[in-house]
Parts: structure tokens; sequence; C-alpha cells
């Protein structure tokens, strides 16, 4: 799941076959075994969306606390802006 938030693929799919998240434990699978006994596994696998979506939001929580705690131990602090107007019509 991070691998794919870190390369901004999307988890979900139309469905959980298409889904990339499924699709890339299945290839894990392929080198350990135990991974494959537990994706066969008809209930609770723990890969429904809303499990992903707090997964994710979790993984966010832990990089702004980071942030947070490296930006409290610098005696500098700088915030760039950039802009971009959209000029179509």
């Amino acid at each position: 799941m991070r691998y794919l938030a870190r390369q901004g693929l999307a988890l979900q799919g139309d469905n959980d076959t298409e889904s990339d998240l499924i699709q890339l434990l299945h290839l894990r699978a392929e080198d350990k075994p135990q991974l494959t006994k537990w994706l066969e596994r008809s209930s609770r696998k723990y890969t429904s969306h809303d499990n992903q979506n707090e997964m994710l939001e979790n993984m966010a929580h832990q990089i702004m606390r980071k942030l947070r705690s490296l930006i409290q131990k610098s005696p500098f602090l700088a915030i760039m802006v950039d802009e971009m107007t959209d000029v179509s019509e």
C-alpha cells in the first residue's frame, strides 16, 4: 500500500480483482506462501475500501507527526509557495 501511495497510483479499481493493491498483493504472494493463504481466505481480508482509506490516513498522520518533529527541532523554517495562473478559457 505504501508503495502504491508513494508512486501516486490508485489503490482501488472498479472491482476488487482489478484493484492495484490486490494485484500487487498477488504478485508479492508468488514468493510468500503465507500471503497466498491469506489472500485465499474468504472473509476478513482487511482490503475493503474503508480499511484502505483508514490505513492511508494513518500513514498521512505519521508523516505529519514526523514533519512536525523535524520542524520543531530545526532552528530555521522556510516556506515556498508557487502559483500558476490558469489562462485557458
